[in-house]
């Protein structure tokens, strides 16, 4: 495989990722051109890039069209994009827009990122690798067998979009008239699928690594179970309370499924694992997340690094990736909920703390205000190191889920294993934690 040299990168994302992507290429030598819409104006992130271009009348709303983020690139003289953790990451048609303007995309190719980023295509493809996936219906488009599948399978139930770069979420209906609000609110956008709701299930994540030759590696699994209203809070590496034969089963999942789409890149395999232990397919995302810092403290590794050698030709056996780490990891995200304005932030020494805005920089909702992680041989101790660690967080402006994530991590149920979804939730929507 011939290995191409990346000089200029386009960071195409904003906040924390723009850091993350940024030190890592500083660091191998390679210069990066971030982009700037007008809420990101004077943004303390911005200084971290070499350059920046400022994209005029996008709006704050989502990130700037694809085309205006590959013409930026060109005009900058960029040979590569990082298409940051976003949507611009599990987008195929970005994807093509780049292979077609001879620009280096640090992601899967254009037809297996398709695959995966259409819940039909992948369910599909799930059943014919033999790879069990949740219960649910095909792709439809129409409120009357959307409907009819839902009398058929009982509530609660899930109904998703089919297409996976769509930023809303899956929905929880528990009757009729909530199944119809649903759809009314969905199907403008395209099609769903719906989906059994599987009670008392936990989310388990492995990540995945491809060449692009078909050479595929699945680590794993780390428990991405607990969330917010901003997206998922907490990260487990490795999960607690799998049996060996039930990681093992998801492992051999996630590489079949690899290796069957020649995978380049990092990706994320998403499993629901019910009290019975037996896992289903829930989602293959791909590219970095942001709660992949649990992984990069226990491999030892920067991630960034692997895309960047992966999508520049390197094979799988001349990354710094090797065996799983020992002991344990944690990582939190702290997110804004809502926009607004970050007017302070500290973050604790002793742990790996990224911090993504700094005082005074606009936020959007859903932005990574932090993101911080740590290590230790035991599961507990890794539990208290990160509790107390969060103990020193102060952030005042949007509300951060710091406060649920000092409940999580202070809860007797909490330390006496892992909680499935349920439990959870019903935790992180108690009342605060005191002092």
């Amino acid at each position: 495989m011939k290995v191409r040299a990346i000089r200029r990168l386009c960071v195409a994302a904003r906040g924390l990722v723009a850091r993350r992507v940024a030190a890592t290429a500083r660091r191998l030598g390679i210069e990066t051109v971030g982009l700037l819409r007008e809420v990101d104006a004077g943004a303390g992130w911005a200084g971290d890039l070499d350059y920046t271009v400022y994209l005029s009348g996008e709006g704050e709303v989502g990130w700037p069209r694809p085309e205006r983020v590959v013409e930026a690139a060109l005009d900058a003289g960029c040979d590569a994009i990082h298409p940051g953790w976003g949507r611009l990451a599990r987008s195929p048609a970005f994807t093509e827009m780049l292979a077609q303007a001879g620009i280096l995309g640090v992601g899967p190719g254009t037809i297996p990122l398709a695959a995966v980023a259409d819940r039909g295509i992948l369910r599909r493809l799930a059943e014919q690798l033999g790879i069990p996936t949740v219960p649910g219906s095909d792709p439809t488009d129409e409120e009357g067998v959307a409907l009819a599948w839902l009398s058929w399978a009982g509530f609660p139930a899930i109904i998703r979009p089919a297409d996976d770069t769509l930023d809303a979420g899956p929905t929880l209906v528990h009757d009729e008239a909530a199944g119809r609000a649903a759809l009314a609110e969905l199907l403008p956008l395209g099609p769903v699928v719906l989906e059994r709701r599987v009670e008392a299930a936990r989310e388990i994540e492995l990540l995945v690594l491809g060449d692009g030759t078909g050479n595929c590696a699945a680590l794993g699994a780390g428990d991405i179970t607990a969330r917010t209203a901003a997206g998922r809070l907490l990260c487990e590496a490795p999960a607690a309370g799998l049996t060996g034969e039930a990681v093992g089963e998801m492992r051999a999942h996630a590489l079949r499924l690899a290796e069957h789409l020649d995978w380049r890149g990092l990706g994320a395999a998403r499993f629901l694992v019910p009290p019975d232990g037996r896992p289903y397919l829930l989602t293959f995302r791909p590219g970095l997340q942001p709660w992949h810092a649990a992984w990069e403290a226990l491999l030892d590794v920067d991630l960034v690094e692997v895309q960047l050698g992966l999508a520049a030709g390197t094979s799988l056996a001349g990354l710094p990736v090797g065996e799983e780490g020992r002991g344990f990891a944690v990582a939190v995200r702290l997110a804004a909920a809502g926009p607004g304005r970050l007017d302070r932030l500290v973050l604790p020494a002793g742990v790996l703390a990224r911090a993504g805005p700094t005082p005074g920089d606009a936020v959007l909702a859903g932005d990574e205000l932090a993101v911080l992680a740590a290590r230790a041989t035991a599961r507990t101790a890794v539990v208290v190191l990160m509790h107390q660690a969060l103990r020193e967080v102060a952030v005042e402006g949007p509300s951060s889920g710091l406060p649920q994530a000092l409940r999580l991590l202070g809860a007797p149920a909490f330390w006496r294993g892992p909680l499935d979804r349920d439990a959870a939730a019903a935790l992180l929507d108690g009342p605060a934690p005191g002092g």
